[in-house]
């Protein structure tokens, strides 16, 4: 029996352009840039472009949803379903023993930046506060700006400085705010 990190693991290797083409998306190695296709984004009235694919990486990420990485991601957020039930899609459907992609050494700061950018969706869900939400907007567009001007993917170390110095700001503003008891990071 497989465990639930090899169903990830072997759900992830599909290349996402199989899965923009079955969902009808018109993202490619030339075309990078889209509105973004999730329901749950703007209630599906996005007017400006924020979906981005990185084909050199195989992953995707929307800027405004703050959504993205992985396959498993992509089906999840476009199926409104869990993880795990999005990974048995994949397999099921695309048969991924012929996956294209292979893990490539960035593989663990991926996985970082999932983590990281799940903990601010479960934040921005659970903490229903106005002042919570524009502080996690203001800081995340600050992130944004900074992984694009020094182009983070291709320095890891700092990567993971500006992942661990907004984590800790946004820990910051949750105990100085009273928001919540317990460090939710």
């Amino acid at each position: 029996m497989e465990t639930t990190k090899n169903i990830f693991k072997t759900a992830n290797t599909l290349k996402l352009t199989k899965l923009f083409k079955y969902y009808n998306l018109k993202l490619s190695d030339s075309n990078r840039k889209i509105k973004c296709p999730f329901k749950s984004h703007a209630q599906g009235r996005e007017s400006t472009p924020s979906f981005y694919y990185y084909p050199d990486k195989n992953t995707f990420w929307c800027f405004g949803c703050k959504t993205g990485i992985h396959a498993v991601d992509f089906v999840s957020a476009y199926e409104n379903c869990k993880p795990i039930e999005a990974a048995r899609k994949i397999i099921q459907l695309f048969n991924c023993e012929d996956a294209t992609y292979t893990d490539e050494p960035h593989e663990d700061l991926t996985d970082n930046l999932l983590l990281f950018f799940t903990k601010i969706r479960d934040l921005r869900s659970d903490i229903n506060s106005e002042e919570f939400s524009l502080f996690l907007e203001n800081i995340l567009e600050k992130f944004d700006v900074l992984y694009d001007k020094y182009n983070l993917n291709d320095n890891p170390k700092a990567l993971l400085s500006l992942i661990e110095k907004t984590d800790k700001k946004i820990q910051d503003f949750i105990i100085e705010n009273n928001i919540c008891q317990k460090q939710l990071f």
